[in-house]
């Protein structure tokens, strides 16, 4: 078993590593890495790039959401789970009520209640 990983910043259109981040094996510490190569180019070579291409292991919401915070676009897979097999409510089965600012389940009522 692996105790390290390396995990590379890699420009693409150049195909040049720009970064390198050693960190443990386990996939918080390396998606952490990627923060820490990105502040680092920043700061280093005030460098922000206009995208980024990485695995599923990315593709929590908090970084994607740091990611578009900082004007990166993330390209990212993210697994769709808006269909569901196991009997429980869908994505889809839900009403956007736009003048309540709420969704409106399938039972009627405003999940902004907490009833749904």
């Amino acid at each position: 078993m692996f105790a390290y990983s390396t995990n590379f910043l890699i420009d693409t259109d150049h195909n040049v590593i720009v970064d390198v981040e050693g960190t443990r094996s386990i996939r918080q510490a390396e998606v952490g890495s990627v923060r820490t190569m990105l502040d680092r180019i920043k700061n280093r070579h005030n460098f922000d790039p206009e995208q980024l291409i990485a695995d599923s292991a990315y593709r929590s919401g908090p970084m994607l959401g740091w990611l578009v915070d900082r004007k990166i676009n993330p390209h990212i897979p993210v697994l769709d789970k808006a269909g569901r097999t196991d009997g429980t409510w869908s994505r889809t089965d839900f009403e956007w009520d736009a003048a309540n600012d709420q969704y409106i389940c399938p039972e009627g009522e405003g999940t902004s209640k907490g009833l749904c």
